[in-house]
């Protein structure tokens, strides 16, 4: 909760000095193609209005984040992804308006090259998207007598003559790096590597417990949703099935 907010501190700070530096300080420079333009080419770029511009959105934008990063750490943790995927998008579009102030007549390849990175922007951004909207979908946990079936983002097996351990604890071990996974705001899913325990698998919809903890030979599955009462079901399913089923 305080990394996020932190981010959006660090974002806010950065962000607002590089549009008071462009905009009130003449660095022009800062502005990323304009710096490297032949200088016969910046004569006919409306720097001025270039940098007025520039300067506004960044302010903006920088707000913008600190805001959600705020509201998502505090209240709606779901909403930093679409945070982050608006604030990116925000950074294409004032790219892309920014094209205005440049009266430059374009080549034919620099206009196809131009229309390729904006086709691509354009792709990453809603494939970013769709990823970070399934990665909120709770994954499906299926318990049957040949193991535990994990659907959805990162889905995996578990065999039964695997599992040696099911317990229901209120913590968790600290995350020391995400190894292959996807990990925003209150969402952790993947492979991760945790203290004391190394690499194993977090499929972890809050940062509160409860938390599943299933041991493996030589590893780990953990396990909660957002709504302890249903991690706690869940637990009850998998301790019927693996704890006391064996005994």
């Amino acid at each position: 909760m305080i990394q996020v907010i932190l981010t959006g501190i660090i974002v806010f700070v950065t962000m607002i000095a590089i549009g008071a530096a462009v905009k009130y300080g003449k660095q022009y420079w800062l502005i990323a193609g304009y710096n490297t333009m032949p200088k016969d080419k910046q004569k006919n770029v409306d720097i001025a209005a270039l940098a007025n511009f520039m300067g506004n959105c960044v302010f903006i934008l920088g707000a913008f984040f600190l805001a959600g990063a705020v509201v998502s750490s505090l209240w709606y943790a779901h909403l930093f992804p679409a945070v982050i995927l608006i604030y990116t998008g925000g950074i294409f579009f004032m790219v892309l308006r920014a094209q205005r102030f440049n009266r430059n007549k374009r080549s034919k390849p620099e206009q196809a090259a131009l229309t390729i990175a904006i086709v691509i922007t354009l792709l990453t951004l809603c494939g970013v998207g769709a990823l970070l909207v399934y990665g909120q979908i709770s994954s499906r946990i299926e318990v049957n007598p040949e193991g535990i079936v994990i659907s959805g983002i990162y889905g995996t097996i578990i065999p039964a003559e695997e599992i040696t351990g099911v317990s229901l604890e209120n913590e968790m071990p600290k995350i020391l790096r995400r190894n292959n996974g996807l990990g925003y705001g209150e969402i952790q899913k993947g492979h991760f590597t945790l203290e004391g325990l190394g690499r194993g698998r977090l499929y972890l919809e809050s940062r509160e417990g409860p938390f599943i903890h299933i041991f493996t030979t030589g590893s780990y599955t953990i396990i909660n949703y957002k709504d302890p009462a249903r991690t706690e079901a869940l637990y009850r399913s998998l301790a019927e099935a693996f704890v006391h089923g064996r005994l």
